[in-house]
C-alpha cells in the first residue's frame, strides 16, 4: 500500500501550472542559481502562472522556503526541492536540489547563471499508510488512548477488511496526494462518498465511521496535540503568510455567519467548502490545499480567539463536552431537554459531520430514551435518590395493588405514570422512559426483561418489569410463567399463535420476534420443533 510520488511537470507552452511547478520550471529552464525577483519576471515571462496577491515575490518566497534545504519555515511542504547559497551580495540565490548536488563546492557567484547539467529525476517520497509496523503501532496508540479490547480489535479488523476490498480507492488516494496525511485524508473522504462501500457496510456504518476517525488521529498525531490538533509550531509561524490580515478577516466573516446560524458552532469541514468559494486565492498563494492545512493555520491565526478541538470550533468556550456528543447536547438544550432522533440527523447532516448512532447518543447516560426516536437529557429529569425514592415507592405500590409477579410495561396505565415525581416543561413519563431510568438507577431495586436478542433496537420497550431480587431474570422466566396461569400445561402452539398472544397483552409489539421466537425462547421449557414453526411448552 505504497507508491513512488514524482512532482509533475509542466510540458508545453501556456500550460496552466502551479506555483511550485512553475518555479521548478524555471530553474530546469536556466540551468542557473536565481533570485526571487528573476524567477519571478521569469514566470510572468513565460505566462507561467498568474499572482493574485498584492506581494506576488513574497508568494514565491514562501513556496521556495517551504521546500528549502536549511530553512526555518515552519509550515514545511513534505519534501525539500530547493537549496540556497548567498551571492556577494549577500542575496539568496536558489537551485533546484537535484541539480546541484554535485556542486556545492562551486561559489553562488560562479554557479549563478552559469550551465549546469540537466536535473536529474528527484527521489520523492514513498507514500504508506498501512503496514505491519503502523498496524502495531496503530494498536499500541488505541491501548495508551484507553481503547477496550474490543473496541480495538473491532476498529483494526474493519481498518483492515477495508483496506484489502478498496484497493482502488487507495490507489487513487495515494496517486491524487504528495504526503501520508494527505493521503489517509483522501482515501477517507473518498470511501465514505463510494456506493459500494456505504451498501456494504450500512448496518456497520457508525462503527466504520469510528473507526476511521480514531486511525486519522492516529495518523495525525505527529503534527497534532493531544487536545486541540493544533500543530507544534513557534509563534512566529506566521510571518511568511501572504496578506495574512485579509485572509484573517475572510475566515473571520465566514465563521461569524457560522456562529450567528449554529449558536456559536463551526467546524473545518463547513468552514474549508466555504473558504474554497470566498478566499481561494487566499488559499493558493499560501499553499493551504486542505482542510488539514487550513487547520493548522486557523490554530495558530485565531489561538486566543476561538477554541478548538479538531474539527469543531466554537466562538466562546461551550458549556458541554467539546465533541460531537456535546453538539447533541446543546441541541436538546435548545429543545427543552428533548431532542429527536430526526433532528439530530438534520443537524450533523447542517454541519456536514457524521451523525451518532443511538448507542454513542446514549454513551455515558448525558442523554436517555424519553420515547422512541426521542431522547431526554438526564440533567432535565435529575434522577436524584430523594426521586428514585419516590418511583421505588410507585413500583411498589403497582405491584401491591396488581398482586402479580411481573408487570407488562406496555400494560401498566397511563394514569399510574402520574405518580412519579413530575417532569419539567410539560413533559409525560412513558414505558420507555421508566426503562430508561431504571436501567441507569439499579438502586431503585426493578429491572427490565427483555428479549436479549442481537440487533434489537435500543429503543424497543422491554417485555415486563420485575423486583430487583426477583426469581425472574429472562424472557423464558416471564412467558413461562404467562403460559402457566394461560394454558394447561403441557401443551403445544404454533410459533406464531404464541407470539400473537405475546404481542395482544403488551410484551412485544408489532413484527417484534416475528421469525425468532425459538431464539428468544431458547429455554430447555420451550421445545420447538418443524422447523421452528411449533412448540411444545413443558409444564416445568
Amino acid at each position: 500500500m505504497e507508491r513512488n510520488v514524482s512532482q509533475p511537470r509542466a510540458k508545453g507552452p501556456g500550460l496552466s501550472l502551479t506555483i511550485k511547478e512553475a518555479i521548478i520550471r524555471v530553474l530546469q529552464e536556466e540551468h542557473c542559481g536565481m533570485t526571487i525577483e528573476q524567477i519571478y519576471y521569469k514566470i510572468i515571462a513565460n505566462g507561467w502562472y498568474s499572482f493574485g496577491a498584492k506581494k506576488p515575490q513574497n508568494v514565491i518566497r514562501v513556496e521556495i522556503d517551504r521546500a528549502c534545504e536549511n530553512t526555518n519555515y515552519t509550515v514545511r511542504a513534505a519534501k525539500d526541492y530547493f537549496r540556497f547559497e548567498r551571492n556577494p551580495k549577500g542575496e539568496k540565490v536558489y537551485f533546484l536540489l537535484s541539480s546541484t548536488q554535485d556542486n556545492k563546492s562551486t561559489p553562488a557567484n560562479n554557479v549563478a547563471c552559469s550551465e549546469v547539467a540537466e536535473p536529474e529525476q528527484v527521489d520523492y517520497k514513498t507514500i504508506v499508510i498501512w503496514n505491519d509496523s503502523i498496524k502495531r503501532s496503530f494498536q499500541i496508540w488505541m491501548e495508551s488512548m484507553n481503547y477496550s479490547p474490543a473496541t480495538i480489535r473491532n476498529y483494526y479488523n474493519a481498518i483492515e477488511r477495508t483496506f484489502h476490498n478498496f484497493k482502488s480507492i487507495l490507489n487513487i488516494a495515494v496517486n491524487e496526494t504528495s504526503t501520508e496525511h494527505e493521503a489517509v485524508g483522501k482515501f477517507v473522504e473518498l470511501l465514505f462518498h463510494d456506493r459500494e462501500f456505504i451498501e456494504t457496510n450500512r448496518t456497520g456504518h457508525n462503527m466504520y465511521s469510528a473507526a476511521f476517525k480514531a486511525y486519522k488521529r492516529f495518523i495525525y498525531k505527529d503534527i497534532t496535540d493531544d487536545s486541540s490538533g493544533e500543530k507544534a509550531v513557534s509563534n512566529n509561524g506566521l510571518k511568511d503568510i501572504v496578506d495574512l490580515e485579509e485572509g484573517k478577516k475572510g475566515l473571520s466573516d465566514i465563521l461569524g455567519t457560522h456562529f450567528l446560524t449554529l449558536n456559536g458552532y463551526s467546524n473545518i469541514g463547513i468552514l474549508w467548502s466555504a473558504s474554497q468559494n470566498s478566499l481561494s486565492m487566499f488559499l493558493n498563494d499560501n499553499g493551504i490545499n486542505s482542510e488539514n492545512d487550513l487547520w493548522h493555520f486557523l490554530v495558530r491565526a485565531f489561538k486566543n480567539d476561538y477554541v478548538f478541538n479538531s474539527p469543531h470550533i466554537w466562538q466562546n468556550q461551550p458549556d458541554y463536552p467539546q465533541t460531537s456528543k456535546g453538539l447533541i447536547i446543546n441541541l436538546a438544550r435548545q429543545h427543552n431537554g428533548i431532542v429527536t432522533r430526526e433532528q439530530i440527523d438534520n443537524f450533523f447532516s447542517q454541519i456536514k459531520l457524521t451523525s451518532l448512532n443511538n448507542s454513542l447518543v446514549l454513551d455515558k447516560d448525558q442523554l436517555i430514551f424519553h420515547d422512541k426516536a426521542k431522547f431526554m437529557l438526564i440533567e432535565t429529569l435529575e434522577p436524584n435518590s430523594y426521586r428514585c425514592s419516590l418511583i421505588a415507592k410507585a413500583l411498589k405500590t403497582l405491584f401491591s395493588t396488581e398482586e402479580t409477579p411481573y408487570i407488562i410495561l406496555r400494560d401498566i396505565k397511563t394514569s399510574w405514570f402520574s405518580s412519579l415525581p413530575g417532569l419539567p416543561n410539560g413533559l409525560q413519563w412513558t414505558p420507555l422512559l421508566l426503562q430508561e431510568i431504571l436501567r441507569i438507577r439499579p438502586g431503585i431495586g426493578y429491572k427490565v426483561i427483555f428479549p436479549s436478542l442481537k440487533k434489537q433496537a435500543l429503543d424497543t420497550v422491554g417485555a415486563a418489569v420485575v423486583p430487583a431480587k426477583s426469581r425472574f431474570n429472562t424472557f423464558a422466566d416471564v412467558v413461562h410463567q404467562f403460559c402457566f396461569c394461560e394454558y394447561k400445561l403441557p401443551c403445544k402452539l404454533y410459533a406464531e399463535e404464541l407470539r400473537t398472544k405475546l404481542r395482544e397483552v403488551g410484551m412485544i409489539e408489532g413484527n417484534e420476534l416475528i421469525w425468532n421466537m425459538h431464539k428468544a425462547l431458547k429455554d430447555y421449557r420451550f421445545a420447538f420443533s418443524d422447523q421452528n414453526l411449533t412448540v411444545m411448552i413443558l409444564e416445568k
